[in-house]
């Protein structure tokens, strides 16, 4: 019975990974366009539409292009870019969600991330304060139980098929 779930485990978590790699290199080898603009975006200049592709600079100061990979390890928050066409600044923070990252695929910039910040109120009372809604959204709260823990990362969780423990 054991070495069944072992199995099931093993290769739910191979098949997943495969599939997202499988996915990104197909959207990076054809230089296909996010929706949301992550990876490239389009800029009119004297009447003709270019098209730009996303250098950004990661945590680790290193320069990472959309062109040729899934850059994932941008700090992920609220920015004075607005009508901008500047690269990113430091001084264009205006408040960085803690354990998001950003970058250029949404999915894989979501697996990076933790869900840190929606533990803490505080936290999430920020992120909600830049939304009109009169909603109340509350933390979630830590079990010293779980598996995860606050920092783990949704790869982590995903990989583990977000089961807590097997019986």
């Amino acid at each position: 019975m054991n070495s069944a779930i072992e199995q099931l485990k093993l290769k739910s978590s191979n098949t997943f990974q495969s599939q997202v790699k499988l996915i990104n290199q197909m959207i990076i080898n054809n230089e296909l366009r996010s929706a949301l603009l992550t990876n490239a975006y389009f800029q009119i200049n004297f009447d003709n539409l270019e098209q730009y592709v996303h250098i950004y600079t990661q945590i680790t100061n290193t320069a990472c292009s959309c062109l040729i990979a899934d850059c994932d390890h941008i700090r992920l928050g609220f920015y004075d870019k607005f009508g901008t066409l500047y690269a990113y600044n430091p001084a264009d923070d205006i408040w960085i969600i803690p354990g998001m990252l950003s970058g250029c695929l949404p999915v894989s910039s979501l697996l990076s991330s933790t869900l840190k910040c929606f533990y803490g109120q505080d936290c999430v009372d920020q992120i909600i304060s830049y939304f009109s809604t009169k909603t109340k959204f509350y933390a979630m709260k830590a079990d010293k139980k779980s598996a995860y823990k606050i920092d783990s990362n949704v790869q982590t969780m995903i990989e583990n098929s977000m089961i807590e423990h097997f019986l």
